[in-house]
């Protein structure tokens, strides 16, 4: 989110053309061992990095998953190499990253903004002004469990124009990196969250598209503000039941059920919080067994089909019709759409891109040996052979087609421009 300096006199004319402070959020949440409920953490940077988050930690955890909802900011081949590290680097393992669309769903980091924005209009309009970072950290210092710290990341920029790349990285919102088992050191990706199949990156396949060195980072943070009160929520619970909002005798209704007795003077809080770790043991009783409900759907869909005795009076469950769709299965997904994607199309190399100019100047040269679109692959073909090229960089026929006609073009204006200095 934006800050913007504030003062608590301020007229409509210095609204306008300010530079304010960028905040980056990041939620942590961990749960102690035995322990039903959830400890979560505020940290409010200056510049995005999940280094200075990791190191303000005095206990580390053993693994992390990550959501995120600012999918364009982080989707980038960089960070996804660099979580290969981790491991090494802070003795934690990225088990997942799931990456939200933008308003896709609303999570406790607009919750957390929408206190921050609260708190600092609150603090405005008892008179006090909004001009330096420590302001920020006395606006917002009596939420729950807020640090807050400066970060100056430090960026170096290597020679050349070099970058790293995953190839089709914007189609996949789940990514892992396995440690152990057969795809250990491999990173994976998906299109949906927890459904599809992997597409796996090898190690030897990694080298090819890591262009730059990856470092581990370094940068100026500031010491973080120490948070004054705690922050704590229950497990949460599959079964649907916003516990907070029933009434009291809803409450006895549910403890009831589970065998949990009450005395009637109690008051609601108490029974709240009692109700809240029945539901957290049930659930946490539930999660070795849990199985895909698609592969139950589709199990219970074929022994009703297959069965002798209603073979012919096979009714479907409603729930089942998507079975049935007419679309192929994955129409949807991002990974294929076929239009409206920026720079999705495959670009042809710097050193392929001479191979065509050659095979087109030498027709030039001897109107004999021109080229057809047909015998400029057959060539690319034959220098994959010989290991000049890679077999991945040959473009397709259609592509080397529209790049001549684009050259042609081009060759007939630079041509002209030549001809007309030569005259003067």
């Amino acid at each position: 989110m934006k800050v913007l300096p504030k003062s608590a006199r301020e007229i409509k004319e210095q609204f306008f053309g300010k530079k304010g402070w960028t905040l980056h959020s990041v939620l942590v949440y961990t749960r102690k061992e035995n322990s039903l409920e959830l400890d979560i953490q505020a940290h409010n940077l200056t510049a995005s990095n999940p280094h200075a988050v990791i190191e303000s930690m005095k206990k580390k955890p053993e693994w992390v998953m990550i959501i995120l909802n600012n999918g364009g900011y982080y989707h980038n081949a960089d960070l996804m190499m660099t979580l290969r590290y981790w491991q090494d680097w802070y003795g934690i393992w990225p088990k997942k990253w799931i990456f939200l669309e933008p308003e896709e769903v609303k999570i406790t980091i607009n919750s957390h903004h929408a206190q921050i924005a609260h708190s600092i209009n609150r603090y405005v309009k008892l008179g006090f002004d909004i001009s330096l970072g420590k302001d920020i950290e006395n606006a917002i210092s009596g939420i729950c469990r807020m640090s807050v710290s400066r970060l100056e990341p430090v960026r170096t920029k290597e020679p050349g124009k070099r970058r790293n790349q995953l190839p089709g990285i914007s189609n996949w919102f789940e990514w892992s990196w396995p440690i152990t088992g057969e795809y250990a050191g491999y990173i994976q990706a998906r299109d949906i969250a927890n459904l599809g199949a992997w597409t796996n990156f090898s190690p030897k396949k990694l080298e090819k598209l890591q262009s730059k060195t990856i470092e581990k980072p370094d940068p100026n943070v500031s010491t973080s503000s120490i948070p004054k009160n705690p922050w704590t929520v229950p497990l949460p619970n599959d079964t649907g039941i916003q516990v907070k909002k029933l009434k009291k005798n809803h409450v006895k209704e549910q403890l009831e059920i589970r065998g949990i007795l009450k005395d009637i003077d109690t008051n609601k809080r108490d029974l709240v919080k009692e109700l809240e770790i029945a539901l957290a043991k049930d659930t946490l009783a539930k999660i070795p067994g849990t199985q895909n409900v698609i592969f139950t759907l589709l199990t219970a869909f074929y022994e009703r089909k297959n069965s002798a005795k209603d073979r012919n009076k096979v009714i479907l469950d409603p729930s089942l019709q998507f079975l049935f769709w007419p679309l192929a299965c994955g129409w949807a997904l991002k990974s294929a759409q076929k239009y409206g994607k920026k720079g999705s199309g495959k670009r042809i190399s710097k050193k392929v891109w001479n191979l065509l100019q050659e095979y087109f100047l030498e027709g030039n040269v001897n109107k004999s040996e021109r080229h057809t679109a047909e015998s400029m692959l057959a060539r690319l073909k034959k220098n994959v052979e010989d290991g000049v090229i890679e077999e991945e960089e040959v473009p397709k026929l259609e592509t080397i087609r529209n790049w001549i006609s684009r050259y042609t073009s081009q060759h007939r204006q630079e041509s002209a421009i030549v001809a007309q200095a030569s005259k003067i």
